[in-house]
């Protein structure tokens, strides 16, 4: 048998009332429910979206990337690779930051930077570096990572993060430098997982 559309009608405002399989006067008094009732009719006659749109921002994740951009002439520096890291969050930029990498030496372990591409990255701990960012499945390669430090002397294929640069130990080149900062500022924003592209 078809429910008449007003017994329909009734049933949404009790779902929406947050009242379902109760009976509707029984959880409130009759002048209660009526006000509450001329409230959600008023509030969708002047925006009938306003639900919609607030569960969508609930529903609809926001897309992170993170961008790693390598200075131009990185194929050619024998020493270490100096870059710019940005956070794209929703589609606006929410973090800028520097990083420190080994130079390229045909993506050989201990002593040479990873390919570019895009990787996925996830949050990890560890006694060692406590909270850092893992990079995934990169070729040949393994427990790469994401974490704080200065000189390039401190890593084996990972990526130092830092906010700016400098010579801190005078050998002519130059370090990252407030990078506990901008790690802290990193793991606030990013969520667990996301995707990371290296250009």
């Amino acid at each position: 048998m078809k429910k008449k559309k007003g017994f329909r009608f009734f049933q949404w405002f009790k779902i929406r009332l947050g009242i379902v399989n109760k009976p509707l006067f029984e959880t409130e008094g009759h002048e209660a429910v009526k006000d509450r009732v001329r409230s959600m009719v008023q509030k969708h006659i002047t925006n009938p979206m306003s639900d919609l749109i607030r569960v969508s921002k609930i529903v609809i994740p926001i897309s992170t990337t993170i961008y790693i951009s390598r200075s131009k002439s990185y194929l050619f520096l024998n020493h270490q690779t100096p870059g710019t890291m940005e956070v794209i969050k929703g589609g606006n930029k929410a973090f800028i930051c520097s990083t420190l990498e080994l130079p390229w030496k045909m993506n050989k372990p201990n002593i040479s930077c990873i390919p570019p591409g895009k990787y996925k990255v996830k949050k990890r701990w560890s006694e060692h570096h406590g909270e850092h960012l893992h990079i995934l499945d990169v070729p040949n390669r393994e427990l790469i990572l994401i974490h704080a430090g200065n000189m390039v002397t401190q890593i084996a294929g990972c990526v130092l993060v830092g906010i700016g640069f400098k010579d801190i130990d005078n050998d002519g080149y130059k370090d990252v430098v407030n990078s506990r900062k901008a790690m802290s500022r990193l793991l606030d924003i990013l969520p667990n997982k996301f995707d990371l592209i290296i250009n």
